[in-house]
């Protein structure tokens, strides 16, 4: 106890050492946690982005880029009109009618700017020619629709019945229209609907078909045989006089590329069904109300509310 009281401070110095040292080996002992096998990296702040509004759908529609069209097939029907003409000045024209309804007959002298009506008594008019300058005839139904042939030599004035001559005469039955009579008999060439027939001579002559098929017979209408197509077409017109270098017929048809009624010249065997036609500026014409007539070198074109006459068979107008 003396040695203590004498060395306090070396007694102090001492039992700090010994605190320090198990203070060092308790240190060193203590359990240790393994460090990371990947370094550890701080987040960071990520960029602020802008996200994109959802689409509204539009409610304007995109005008379509132009396509080309193509214009609706013209579909023929039964010509609904008749022409014929004596001259360059002289013409006769008709409505068709039916069974109930008189066909509508008109003659013009002044190359067809006006027309004075005159009745046959026909109900329909179904076939309708110039044969003189004031001489005409035309045939249709008469009682219970029957065929009759009258005649006038008074440019219309009085008409006289002389169905002696209907055994000769080209005409479409006015009871059946699809029915073409001749000389050699009575036929139905068309398989569709019948838009036209043309005598050319007491042996020959040529129909028009609504599917643009044309038939031309050389036997009186005995038989008849299919002699190309014209599609569109919608009147068809013989060469009226004997006597004509251009023995054949005119064609009338509504076709793409002509704003107006095509007509074409063809002879009696169709030679030039589909070469190219002259264009006749009548922007109103539709099927079943064009009508052609060709008397020597002129012709006539009724189509729309015009009157038309053509002194080149038809090239010009």
């Amino acid at each position: 106890m003396r040695w203590l009281q004498e060395n306090r401070l070396a007694a102090i110095a001492l039992a700090t050492l010994v605190v320090l040292n198990v203070i060092l080996i308790a240190l060193l002992f203590r359990p240790r946690t393994p460090p990371s096998a990947d370094p550890y990296i701080p987040p960071t702040q990520p960029e602020p982005t802008t996200t994109a509004p959802e689409p509204v759908p539009s409610t304007t529609t995109t005008a379509p880029e132009d396509e080309p069209t193509t214009a609706a097939p013209v579909e023929p029907v039964p010509a609904l009109r008749l022409l014929t003409i004596a001259s360059v000045e002289i013409g006769w024209r008709a409505t068709v009618g039916d069974c109930e309804t008189p066909g509508l007959v008109e003659f013009s002298g002044d190359g067809g700017q006006t027309w004075a009506t005159t009745d046959p008594g026909l109900a329909p008019v179904v076939r309708l020619k110039a044969l003189a300058e004031t001489t005409a005839f035309a045939i249709g139904g008469a009682e219970d629709c029957e065929p009759s042939f009258t005649i006038t030599a008074s440019a219309g004035a009085e008409w006289e019945s002389q169905d002696n001559e209907l055994p000769g005469a080209w005409y479409l039955e006015p009871a059946d229209r699809n029915a073409v009579h001749g000389p050699g008999g009575t036929a139905a060439p068309c398989t569709t609907q019948v838009v036209d027939v043309a005598g050319l001579t007491n042996t020959q002559a040529a129909v028009l078909c609504t599917d643009g098929a044309v038939h031309l017979t050389g036997d009186a209408g005995a038989t008849w045989a299919a002699a190309g197509n014209l599609a569109g077409g919608v009147a068809l017109a013989p060469q009226l006089s004997s006597n004509a270098d251009n023995l054949g017929y005119l064609f009338a048809s509504l076709e793409e590329g002509c704003d107006g009624v095509a007509v074409r010249f063809v002879t009696e065997d169709v030679a030039g069904l589909t070469d190219t036609a002259a264009c006749v500026p009548v922007p109103d014409a539709q099927p079943g109300a064009v009508a052609l007539a060709l008397n020597e070198d002129v012709a006539w074109l009724w189509a729309g509310e015009q009157v038309l006459v053509s002194a080149d068979a038809g090239t010009t107008w």
